[in-house]
C-alpha cells in the first residue's frame, strides 16, 4: 500500500520544506517528489525508509490509546483521530571517541560489632555497616554514536520523541528523493555544531558518564568529578521516518508520534480521567490516616521508653501490609475493569474500520500491572481477592501476636508455655 492511499490534507500545523517554517499556518498541498532543499540546508545524506504500514500504525495508536490506568472509558469512541501524516525528521548522527578523567571518593564497606544496653539491662550484641572512603582516580576511553535532532520546535514533541530514536548503519539507504513518495520532509533548521552542543553531547555524555560509575571501585562513591575531550569522526545529516497522527477528546488537542520503522515505539498524551484518580486516592487515604497514626505511635512510646513500644511498630508494620494489600486490591479491580472495557471497545473499533492487527501484542506493550485485564474479570478477581484475603489473614495474626508479646512485656508477666 502506497503512503499517498493512506493520506489526505495535511495538518495545517506541519510545516514542510516548500514553505518557511515560520509560518504554522501554511497548508501544504501534495506533489510529486519532495521539496528540494535550498543551499542554506543540510542536504541529508541517507534516510531510514517506511517499513511500517498505514494500517500497523493505525492499529498500533489505537491500542496505544486504549491503555493506561487512568485513560477514560470513552477514549476510543469520543476521541476525533485526524489522518496520521507521514513525515521525515532530521537528524545528525555524530560518531567519535570520547576520553575521560575521573577522580572521586570510594566507599568501602565493612560489617562491624557493636554492643547496646537494651530496656531490661542486658548487653545484646549488633552489626553495623561501616563504610570507608578513600579518594581514587582513572582514566576511561570508548566509542559514541548518537542523534541530534537538527529540525525546529515548529512542531510540539518532535524532538522529544527522537530522544529515544536509534538506528544502525544496516537500516540507511542513500538519499534520493524518487524514494521518499509523498511523505513531508522537515527541514534542516540547526547546523550540527548547534544539534550537538544541543541534544548530542548531553546523550553521549550520559553513556560516557554510564561507563565512568561502572569502572569506579569499591560498594559506593562520592564526589564524582568528571571531564570529557570529544573527538567527532563523523556527522552525518539523515533523514527518520515518522508517522504523526493529532486527536482531539472533550475539546483538547493531543499528538501521536509513531516510528516509521518500528512500530512499536510511540509517544504522545493521553487524556486523563480526574475521578478514577480521585475514587484511587481515597482508597488509599485510611491506609495512609491508620499506618501513619500507628507508626507515630509506636514512635512516641519508643521515645518515652516505654515497653510496649516495639510492639506497637510491629503490629503497625504489618497492619500497613494489611491495609496497602486492601487498597492495591480495590485500585486493580476498579483499574483491570476499565481496561477491560477499552479493550473490548478496541476489537469493535478494529473490526468496524476493517483493521486485521493479529494479536494484539505486536503492537506495543502491556500496561504494566494489568496482563490478564483483556481476559474476563471472573477468571482473574478471585485469584486475586484470594491474594490480599490470605496476605490479610497473616497481618493479623501477626498483628495480634505482636501485640500479646508487648502486652506481657510491659506487665513483666512471664509467658506461659503450652
Amino acid at each position: 500500500m502506497s503512503l499517498q492511499n493512506s493520506l489526505t490534507q495535511p495538518d495545517a500545523n506541519l510545516a514542510s520544506t516548500a514553505v518557511p517554517a515560520n509560518d504554522p499556518s501554511a497548508v501544504h498541498e501534495n506533489v510529486d517528489l519532495p521539496p528540494i532543499l535550498t543551499e542554506s540546508m543540510d542536504t541529508p545524506e541517507a534516510f531510514v525508509p517506511f517499513s511500517v504500514e498505514p494500517q500497523q500504525q493505525r492499529a498500533a495508536i489505537l491500542k496505544w490509546l486504549s491503555q493506561g490506568d487512568y485513560t477514560p472509558d470513552d477514549i476510543l469512541q469520543s476521541s476525533e483521530l485526524e489522518p496520521s501524516r507521514a513525515l521525515y525528521l532530521p537528524v545528525h548522527i555524530f560518531a567519535g571517541q570520547y576520553t575521560a578523567h575521573w577522580m572521586a571518593m570510594s566507599g568501602f564497606d565493612r560489617q562491624e560489632k557493636y554492643y547496646v544496653e537494651n530496656s531490661e539491662g542486658q548487653t545484646e550484641e549488633k552489626t553495623r555497616t561501616v563504610t570507608d572512603w578513600k579518594p581514587t582516580s582513572g582514566t576511561v576511553s570508548g566509542a559514541f554514536r548518537v542523534l541530534g535532532y537538527a529540525g525546529n520546535e515548529d512542531m510540539a514533541g518532535a524532538g522529544s520523541f527522537l530522544e529515544g530514536a536509534a538506528c544502525g548503519d544496516a537500516e540507511l539507504a542513500p538519499f534520493d528523493p524518487q524514494l521518499i513518495g509523498d511523505a513531508l520532509i522537515k527541514p534542516f533548521a540547526e547546523s550540527e555544531e548547534v544539534a550537538w552542543a544541543r541534544t548530542g553531547e548531553g546523550k553521549a555524555r550520559a553513556a560516557a558518564e554510564s561507563k565512568v560509575k561502572q569502572e569506579i571501585p569499591g560498594d559506593r562513591h562520592k564526589d564524582l568529578h568528571q571531564q570529557f575531550t570529544w573527538t567527532r569522526h563523523q556527522t552525518r545529516p539523515v533523514l527518520l521516518p515518522c508517522w504523526h497522527t493529532s486527536y482531539r477528546y472533550a475539546g483538547n488537542a493531543y499528538r501521536i508520534y509513531t516510528d516509521g520503522a518500528k512500530v512499536a515505539r510511540i509517544d504522545g498524551n493521553r487524556p486523563t480521567d480526574s475521578s478514577r484518580e480521585k475514587q484511587v486516592s481515597k482508597f488509599f487515604l485510611p491506609s495512609h490516616i491508620i499506618a501513619g497514626s500507628w507508626f507515630g505511635l509506636g514512635l512516641l512510646l519508643k521515645m518515652c521508653g516505654a515497653g510496649i513500644a516495639n510492639g506497637v511498630l510491629w503490629s503497625a508494620f504489618f497492619a500497613a501490609i494489611g491495609l496497602y494489600s486492601v487498597s492495591w486490591f480495590r485500585k486493580h479491580k476498579l483499574v483491570s475493569q476499565s481496561l477491560a472495557r477499552r479493550q473490548a471497545a478496541l476489537r469493535e473499533r478494529l473490526q468496524a474500520e476493517g483493521i486485521v492487527a493479529g494479536n494484539l501484542a505486536d503492537f506495543a506493550g502491556s500496561p504494566a500491572g494489568c496482563a490478564n485485564a483483556t481476559k474476563p474479570i471472573s477468571r482473574t478477581m478471585p485469584a486475586c481477592a484470594n491474594k490480599a484475603f490470605n496476605l490479610a489473614k497473616i497481618a493479623a495474626a501477626g498483628i495480634w501476636a505482636s501485640i500479646k508479646k508487648s502486652w506481657r512485656n510491659a506487665m513483666h508477666r512471664p509467658v506461659r508455655t503450652e
